[in-house]
């Protein structure tokens, strides 16, 4: 069984950095690896007396389990169904959620290649210069390009020094529910400040400081209730939130018979 957790967790880390296309269809917030569901499903539908290399032969080649009956009372986003059939069971998927039957039910649905090419091709004839005139450029060679992604970066101000720094990881020493203690680069000043629009947690200590009326000891208090939804009273004690600047962007130019990127600054 070591062998077949070892070999779990490998998939599981790739799968999570790169999901299969089937589970991108539409987002579910509690997506787990399917790996993680065929492993338990293969386990589960074989004989105990098999060797651990047969099941992690199935697990990975794939076997027919088609005389077998899977229910997942609560499918969610349909991962233990999607598993099933490819492992040859019958299904059965239940769940209270009107969106999670619509989700698994298009996953799971014939998908005519043919017509959705058809309709991309239509649309891209319709619309697509007109699109991709908002991500045109030129490569630092001067040729045309069309940008893929956006690299911002997150910029703020020092309450002592007024020096504007870009946030990294040398420069935010510790980020919690949206606000950081940070290190200005230039003058070594260190201290508390909101590194989101989101309205972070707050201390007793600072509510008593922010609002100038004792909080009672142990309140459990967010800026939201405490200063009714004001954000802006708290920026004058630890001040604006970070700047967004665009730092770079990636392109992909044609040029000499084949796609060239570029990272341009």
């Amino acid at each position: 069984m070591e062998k077949i957790f070892e070999g779990l967790y490998l998939d599981a880390k790739k799968e999570g950095n790169s999901r299969k296309p089937i589970y991108q269809l539409h987002k579910w917030w509690a997506r787990r690896p399917s790996s993680v569901f065929r492993a338990l499903l293969v386990t589960g539908l074989s004989s105990s007396r098999l060797s651990t290399e047969e099941i992690m032969r199935r697990y990975r080649v794939g076997y027919d389990y088609g005389d077998n009956v899977v229910l997942d009372p609560f499918m969610g986003g349909g991962t233990t169904i999607i598993e099933g059939l490819r492992l040859g069971c019958k299904v059965i998927g239940v769940d209270v959620n009107p969106v999670a039957w619509f989700v698994t039910k298009k996953e799971i649905d014939h998908f005519d290649s043919e017509r959705a090419d058809k309709i991309f091709s239509r649309l891209e004839r319709k619309v697509g210069k007109k699109i991709l005139s908002y991500y045109s450029t030129r490569c630092p060679s001067g040729h045309e390009a069309n940008i893929i992604y956006a690299i911002w970066r997150r910029e703020i101000a020092c309450p002592r020094c007024g020096r504007v720094s870009t946030l990294d990881k040398d420069s935010v020493i510790f980020e919690k529910d949206g606000v950081g203690v940070i290190l200005c680069p230039n003058c070594g000043w260190v201290g508390r400040r909101p590194l989101s629009n989101k309205k972070p947690g707050v201390t007793r200590m600072e509510l008593n400081s922010t609002l100038g009326a004792e909080i009672p000891r142990g309140a459990i208090l967010r800026v939201d209730a405490a200063l009714n939804g004001s954000y802006q009273t708290l920026s004058k004690v630890w001040g604006d939130p970070p700047m967004n600047d665009l730092y770079a962007y990636t392109t992909t130019v044609k040029h000499v018979g084949k796609d060239i990127r570029n990272l341009i600054h």
